[in-house]
């Protein structure tokens, strides 16, 4: 206490507090300013893994079309080739019929 006492009497009660209110208020100012730091901080990482994700996913989507794409060409072609054998089915079938049609008698004709 011999301390303040002697600045309190050397250089009087105005100009310790306001001393004192200014070291109050630096100390403030440093605590408030490193939890801003603080919040800056985790908010840029937080908006990084965010972005990583995004990415991510953004990727995982373009592999996915890519493959969606490749899937659909390969069936569209297979659905192709199996008209055509089906269109080639019913050429034969028909034939087959037209032929059994033309016999002079068969159940087919006499409706069995």
């Amino acid at each position: 206490m011999d301390f303040f006492e002697k600045v309190l009497t050397q250089y009087g009660f105005g100009v310790t507090m306001a001393v004192f209110v200014a070291f109050l208020l630096w100390n403030i100012l440093n605590w408030t300013k490193s939890q801003i730091e603080k919040t800056i901080t985790s908010a840029e990482r937080r908006e990084e893994e965010s972005r990583k994700l995004w990415e991510a996913h953004r990727i995982a989507l373009e592999a996915h079309t890519e493959c969606s794409k490749e899937f659909h060409r390969e069936v569209s072609s297979a659905h192709q080739f199996q008209r055509e054998e089906h269109g080639q089915q019913i050429k034969a079938l028909e034939k087959i019929i037209s032929r059994i049609e033309a016999l002079p008698s068969h159940p087919i004709r006499e409706g069995i």
